[in-house]
């Protein structure tokens, strides 16, 4: 038995390495394996016989800055296995595109070193329900349930991080 979905969300630090993601965890870049390999985790995840994977990034996709963090080889996050049947579907989020940073402003509520990361505000905002026009409902399945799908999802999060860095304000200030 298996999960039908499984959602891997991560906020922090990436950067990028000859067109491959790395997400670095908290000894990286000393340690070059404390990091996760996010394209070998895809080819991975695409067949670990999870029926859906979804990957939420809320890092920068930025080159790595000098030889230590060149160096950076990362861990794939799912087993190297074989499901025998046909490749899975994983949607991937970036809080940004290819060679950018992954967009933040200050909270001014909080102490001087107080950033919200707006990608991860947007994102908890619409899960959380808040976003009717993403939101379906399939009464035939279930009427006491509703559905965000990936699709929709990720252009609601392209408009809205754009709709919230113009204006300069956190998820609290601007949630609707």
């Amino acid at each position: 038995a298996t999960v039908e979905q499984l959602i891997v969300y991560f906020a922090g630090h990436g950067v990028n390495i000859g067109y491959s993601e790395y997400w670095l965890l908290s000894r990286a870049p000393g340690d070059p394996q404390a990091a996760v390999n996010v394209e070998g985790s895809v080819v991975l995840a695409r067949q670990c016989g999870i029926p859906h994977v979804v990957l939420i990034s809320d890092a920068c996709r930025t080159a790595a800055e000098g030889l230590q963090a060149q160096r950076v080889t990362g861990s794939e996050v799912f087993p190297n296995t074989d499901s025998g049947g046909l490749e899975q579907a994983v949607d991937i989020f970036f809080a940004c595109t290819l060679g950018k940073p992954a967009m933040e402003v200050k909270d001014p509520a909080a102490a001087a070193n107080g950033y919200q990361a707006l990608y991860t505000n947007a994102l908890v905002d619409a899960v959380q329900g808040n976003q009717d026009s993403i939101i379906e409902q399939l009464p035939t399945v279930d009427p006491t349930k509703a559905f965000i799908r990936p699709r929709p999802l990720k252009r609601h999060l392209q408009a809205e991080v754009l709709r919230r860095l113009a204006l300069g304000h956190t998820n609290r200030e601007v949630a609707s």
